[in-house]
């Protein structure tokens, strides 16, 4: 009997492990079932959700213009504001081998100038693409609002139609852009004077590869910006030598002792090493009568110790010159010398604020200030005279609104911005600006906290009128270091949704904000 017993001791732990397995698989199964259940659930309210929506599911875009959550009429205003003033930027590919994001566009041009709607009109359009969405059956249609919750929805695309008048017009436009003829190197004879232009390259688009490109390229667009790369043909101009040069210089002057002889934007140092020591031997052995000056206006001017004999040339012949921004003092005194000089006086405070209205480049004052002095009346040129005729640049008028904005005058501020957007400046560019300031207005309340005036802002800025850093002053006076701070973030908040939000309304945006600012706020 023994081993009867044993055997059946030996069999107890076998049948615990089945028990334990059963149970096991039982756990599993209601797990399973739960989450199955639950996935049931969650997809049959997508379906009851989605049938009883009236609205665009989350994450739809009709042609690339975002439409969530809008209702039929409001997907057909949102289309109708934004595809028209979408943006086709046009690319050469041969004018750098950069991509297009980083290179500035030869040419762009809005939809609406393109002569391009919806084929079916905007409200077909709206009406397609609702239909697309919802007119399918009960399952697919909560299928289709689920994948819309996952971001994984697909856009809506209409066929475009192309005004043919207006599409003409616009290549016409276009080409006139694009398309540029050679300049040669040419000389002007002055007085006393030879005035060297130097060769610029021309280009060439072909007109039907221009259309071709861009009826393409928007047809299927659905980026805030349609990208067109084309193929420029550079047309080579005929360019200064040194033989040319050198029969420039050696040409006697006529009715006067000496010949100026200017040249603008040609580098010594990248000409060929055979023209660089022609033009070596020119410069060492330039004649007593001739003044020879190389102009650089768009890039600084470094000499190359590299190439010692051209160096040590232009160092024992020659001197470099460095035309630099006025600072403060002098461009007032500067200023009130042209006023005098007119018949006219003017008040260091006005000649600030002169400044500050029309920036600090004396080529742009000089003929402000024959503008003003003419208009004024008195012999003491006033503010309203300023103000009569001249021509503010976008930053002194931006700094207008911004301080009505800390004045909370609303009117004033969208006086000021109404003019501004009628005068077609971009929502962008007045949105840069804005943030700027505020950015000054923060920066104006720290220096009064930590006990600094104007002079500091100045300094900071590099401010060259003292007009701007009083008013941030001011400005700053009103309103508390939390609002400051706040207006600044806000601006740059904007900015973010206005580069990156898909068919965001850049105009509506900036409104928005102006509104904003113009109701918020503490005062100190």
């Amino acid at each position: 009997m023994e081993p009867i017993r044993e055997a059946k001791m030996q069999t107890q732990p076998g049948k615990r492990l089945n028990e334990e397995s059963k149970k096991n698989g039982k756990v599993w199964k209601i797990v399973v079932g739960v989450v199955a259940a639950a996935v049931v659930v969650f997809f049959g309210a997508c379906c009851i959700l989605a049938h009883a929506s009236t609205a665009f599911f989350p994450h739809t875009a009709i042609n690339g213009v975002d439409v969530s959550g809008l209702t039929l009429q409001e997907a057909q205003s949102r289309l109708e504001t934004v595809l028209p003033q979408r943006v086709c930027k046009i690319y050469l590919s041969e004018q750098n081998t950069a991509s297009p994001e980083e290179r500035e566009p030869a040419a762009s041009i809005t939809f609406a100038e393109l002569g391009v709607s919806p084929e079916a009109g905007y409200d077909g359009m709206a009406k397609s693409a609702y239909i697309l969405q919802h007119g399918k059956g009960y399952c697919s249609t909560g299928f289709t609002y689920l994948k819309s919750l996952l971001g994984k929805n697909t856009g809506y695309n209409s066929s475009l139609y192309w005004d043919s008048r207006q599409l003409d017009q616009a290549i016409a436009r276009l080409s006139a852009v694009l398309n540029s003829k050679p300049l040669d190197m040419a000389f002007q004879v002055g007085d006393h004077s030879l005035q060297l232009t130097m060769a610029k390259d021309g280009q060439s688009v072909a007109d039907n590869e221009l259309r071709r490109s861009i009826q393409n390229v928007v047809q299927v667009s659905s980026e805030p910006e349609a990208i067109v790369d084309l193929p420029a043909e550079i047309l080579p101009a005929k360019t200064l030598t040194a033989q040319q040069l050198a029969e420039t210089v050696d040409a006697l002057p006529m009715m006067s002792q000496r010949t100026l002889v200017v040249v603008s934007d040609y580098d010594l140092f990248k000409a060929p090493e055979a023209e660089r020591n022609a033009m070596t031997q020119i410069l060492s052995d330039l004649p007593e009568y001739c003044c020879l000056v190389f102009v650089y206006d768009t890039v600084p001017y470094k000499r190359d110790a590299r190439m010692k004999k051209l160096s040590g040339v232009i160092r024992d012949k020659g001197a470099e010159v460095a035309f630099v921004r006025q600072g403060q003092s002098d461009l007032v005194d500067w200023i009130v010398r042209r006023f005098r000089a007119l018949g006219h006086d003017i008040d260091t405070a006005d000649a600030q604020y002169l400044i500050f209205l029309c920036g600090d480049l004396m080529n742009g004052l000089i003929s402000e200030i024959g503008k003003i002095g003419a208009y004024a009346q008195n012999r003491r040129v006033t503010r309203q005279d300023i103000d009569a005729v001249a021509i503010p640049v976008i930053d002194a008028v931006v700094f207008q609104m911004t301080d009505a904005l800390t004045r909370k005058e609303m009117d004033r501020a969208f006086s000021v911005l109404h003019d501004l957007l009628r005068l077609q400046q971009a929502p962008i560019m007045i949105l840069a600006v804005l943030g700027k300031h505020f950015r000054q207005l923060y920066t104006a309340r720290v220096a009064l906290e930590s006990g600094e005036g104007s002079r500091w802002l100045m300094e900071l800025w590099g401010m060259r009128s003292a007009y701007p850093a009083d008013k941030l002053m001011e400005g700053a006076r009103r309103h508390g270091l939390d609002w400051c701070r706040q207006a600044m973030r806000r601006c740059a908040e904007t900015d973010l949704a206005m580069k990156s939000v898909s068919g965001a309304d850049a105009k509506e945006l900036l409104v928005s904000l102006v509104l904003e600012l113009a109701a918020g706020g503490t005062a100190c």
